[in-house]
């Protein structure tokens, strides 16, 4: 009875240590929140780039970061803050670290020394966002790393995009201070703009600095993850007046970067001024080609201070096509552009009439193929924002047409294409149209017998990763596959993803010559993954296995119900006996330790597989390529012999 009032009171004494210990910490990431929430100040002109705190910039506020969270217990937290200032065409960040160790990790806007910016469209009531910006900046030291320097790890759905040269970000370290400094341009991350947001502008910021060769600190101004394919929360960030000194700026922005044939060209101009005058904006539409195809012009007056006009190019229409509108002002600081695309209307009921019609004239996967374009199209059209310039989907809508008028004349058009295309066939499940890629070698003939290469994507990817992966493989000897697997992120387990990978590798046999003696499995990450799952729901399909950067197990997030099997268990290694596998992974992978790789290569020899492991030094999670790729190439050759 005793030891059970002293385990109460201890159990007591511990829960009212957490609670003082979250009511602590609640208070303090409240109180760094309001000085966070501190008018982010205006900058006539933009500061000069290069990892130091100017001098005139001392004065802006010191904004700290009210959540550390640590990947080990014992490690000290240096003090970690940044500074926040925009221009009217500019952010302007900088991020300072009590340190002198600067370390250089792959990706290391993720896994230290870097950090991830979220910019986002705020909307009442802050509630979580899907139309955002996060940009990645990492410190680097070499080469094969420079494309992390400054890159958007996100817009919205999509992943890695590039960032122009006009985005300038560099790091810098001494006197045991670590600094980061960015210049973001509006117009980098469109349509944002403070002052023309009607809820604001989302934000949040994680800084995240390396300790030692494994572990790390993530500084975060808000409590919420900015990896992954989901709504992103922020805190909504408050901008100052401007009060504007020299000669006069102007900003403009399209109200839509894409408009249907005939539609109005909507826009919005923004001017600052120290006093009122006249402004006097020339436009220059110019084709992809980069020839002139109209001129135009606009003025108003502005006033003193910040004036913000809505206007319309109502008496200009442009054909379809895609344009760079140039602007130049003679009046105040303005040169700038904007793209726009015009496009013709899409008629699916009249397209569709068409395809059927062709029956006779073309291969059943190419009817399907045609089709599947229609709704891949219909879904863009309608889930095209404002800002979307929409090039893409206006080339897909005349390469349909296209495609369409060459087959009325018995041009298999989408059959008899050599290397990268994408297509599609209907499924028996559920009479659905579901997307594959295939990339068919430059000298294709239908007389003779091709191997197949079967590759698997990675995490929030799809079947169009194989027009990068491709790159890894003899393109001549092989045809590639790439199924979708029905979903980005389902580790080729759940949403019928095996049953795709199957009736994919059907559609491919029904349209070109497959030796199905020869049929490879690869895969990428997560792709690696699905490569082990497939080969054990049909293992006698498939010759070899190829592994790149790949898990034998699906993460938590991904396995709530623990439906995918986990490859370390021998429970589910017996299939694998005789097979032939090659496993490549990085030693400086940070994604997936290359420890649980090679913990996976000794279980799968335990079991009779026959693995070749190739530990790339020196690599994270990325694809392989230079002599890896050779010893690739040299594998499939001996595996054909």
């Amino acid at each position: 009875m005793e030891n059970l009032k002293n385990n109460l009171f201890l159990t007591n004494k511990l829960i009212l240590a957490i609670l003082l210990i979250t009511f602590n910490v609640s208070n303090i990431f409240s109180q760094e929140q309001k000085k966070n929430n501190q008018e982010v100040t205006y900058l006539s002109k933009a500061p000069k780039i290069d990892g130091r705190l100017d001098e005139s910039l001392k004065t802006l506020p010191i904004r700290n970061f009210p959540i550390s969270q640590k990947s080990n217990f014992s490690i000290n937290v240096p003090p970690a803050s940044y500074r926040l200032a925009y221009g009217i065409d500019f952010l302007y960040l900088y991020i300072e670290v009590e340190s002198n160790d600067i370390q250089y990790r792959e990706r290391a806007f993720q896994f230290g020394d870097g950090f991830h910016l979220l910019i986002a469209k705020a909307l009442p009531d802050s509630d979580p966002t899907s139309d955002f910006y996060v940009l990645g900046g990492s410190a680097v030291n070499e080469q094969r790393l420079e494309w992390t320097r400054k890159i958007f790890w996100y817009h919205n759905k999509d992943v890695f995009k590039k960032v122009s040269d006009k985005t300038k970000m560099e790091f810098n370290s001494g006197k045991n201070k670590i600094g980061f400094e960015l210049l973001l341009p509006w117009r980098e991350v469109h349509p944002y703009h403070p002052w023309l947001m009607k809820d604001g502008i989302g934000f949040n910021l994680v800084f995240v600095k390396a300790i030692g060769k494994k572990d790390r600190i993530k500084y975060r101004v808000f409590p919420s993850s900015l990896g992954g394919n989901r709504p992103r929360r922020y805190q909504v960030l408050k901008f100052e007046k401007p009060v504007h000194s020299g000669k006069a700026k102007s900003f403009v922005q399209l109200s839509k970067n894409h408009i249907k044939a005939g539609e109005n060209i909507d826009l919005t101009a923004v001017t600052i001024a120290s006093k009122s005058g006249n402004e006097n904006i020339y436009f220059s539409y110019k084709t992809g080609e980069g020839h002139i195809y109209a001129e135009d012009q606009l003025k108003y007056e502005y006033q003193k201070g910040q004036t913000i006009k809505k206007l319309s190019l109502s008496e200009l229409i442009l054909p379809v096509g895609g344009y760079n509108i140039e602007l130049q002002s003679s009046s105040t600081e303005l040169k700038g552009q904007n793209y726009l695309t015009v496009f013709s209307p899409l008629n699916p009921e009249k397209l569709n009439k068409k395809i059927i019609a062709l029956k006779s004239k073309i291969s059943l996967d190419s009817i399907f193929s045609l089709q599947f374009s229609i709704e891949e199209i219909q879904k863009t059209l309608k889930s095209l924002k404002t800002y979307d310039t929409a090039a893409t989907v206006r080339l897909e809508i005349d390469q349909l047409k296209k495609h369409i008028n060459q087959s009325e004349n018995g041009n298999d058009i989408i059959r008899e294409k050599k290397g990268f295309l994408r297509k599609a066939y209907r499924s028996k499940i559920d009479n659905t149209l579901q997307p594959y890629t295939v990339n068919l070698p430059e000298a294709y003939v239908s007389s003779k017998k091709y191997p197949l290469i079967v590759f698997l994507h990675g995490s929030e990817s799809s079947e169009k990763n194989l027009q990068y992966a491709r790159k890894m493989f003899p393109l001549k000897k092989f045809i590639l596959l790439g199924p979708k697997g029905r979903g980005l992120s389902n580790y080729f387990t759940k949403d019928n993803a095996q049953k795709d990978i199957s009736e994919a590798i059907e559609a491919v046999k029904r349209s070109y010559n497959i030796d199905s003696k020869n049929i490879f499995l690869s895969g990428f990450s997560m792709g690696g993954y699905g490569v082990l799952r497939t080969y054990f729901e049909t293992p006698k399909k498939f010759k070899g296995l190829i592994i790149n950067s790949g898990t034998p197990f699906a993460t938590k997030r991904f396995n709530r119900n623990n439906e995918c099997p986990n490859f370390l268990e021998d429970k589910y290694l017996s299939k694998f006996k005789n097979i032939e596998m090659i496993v490549f992974h990085g030693d400086q992978d940070r994604n997936i330790p290359i420890e649980r790789v090679e913990k996976m290569v000794d279980v799968l020899k335990k079991h009779g597989a026959t693995v070749e492991f190739k530990k790339i030094i020196g690599k994270g999670h990325e694809m392989i390529s230079g002599e890896a790729k050779n010893i690739l190439h040299k594998w499939l050759t001996k595996q054909l012999n």
